[in-house]
């Protein structure tokens, strides 16, 4: 008598489980950034497609390694550069730079002060002299929790 069931050598090939490797990289990739993960994805569907052909694991390692570099290599400045594009997003503190404010304690020529930006007050350092509370200031430089400023 005949068992019927699944046969898990041939839906488990070789090539089904370099897909399934490359299908998890792509959704993994979608979870970071940087397009590194997907490089991989695209290593393993070209060892898929060489284990079609009943390539030894090793040569299929081959063709997964290669195909991750040459991804790597190629493909990812041309995604990285379409995708994020040329200008640097300033985030936290960097993005800092440029706002105008008041400033909300005195800074002395050699001393320190306070400015308040969107509720916070931060220490701050002049570069061009003495500068009294009130004055408008434009923040140009940061160092760690110390804002440079000069007036507006």
């Amino acid at each position: 008598m005949e068992t019927v069931g699944f046969d898990f050598e041939s839906i488990f090939s070789m090539p089904v489980w370099w897909t399934i490797l490359a299908v998890v990289c792509l959704i993994l990739e979608l979870m970071t950034p940087g397009f590194v993960i997907a490089c991989f994805s695209l290593g393993a569907l070209l060892a898929a497609l060489v284990a079609l052909f009943d390539a030894s694991l090793v040569i299929q390692l081959v063709f997964f390694a290669i195909g991750s570099v040459v991804a790597f290599l190629l493909i990812r400045p041309a995604l990285k550069k379409y995708y994020v594009g040329r200008e640097e997003v300033k985030t936290n503190a960097d993005a800092l730079i440029g706002k105008e404010t008041k400033v909300f304690e005195d800074i002395e020529a050699d001393d320190y002060g306070s400015v308040k930006i969107d509720g916070d007050v931060w220490k701050a350092k002049s570069n061009c002299g003495r500068i009294s509370k009130g004055e408008k200031v434009v923040v140009v430089e940061r160092d760690s929790i110390i804002l440079t400023v000069t007036r507006a």
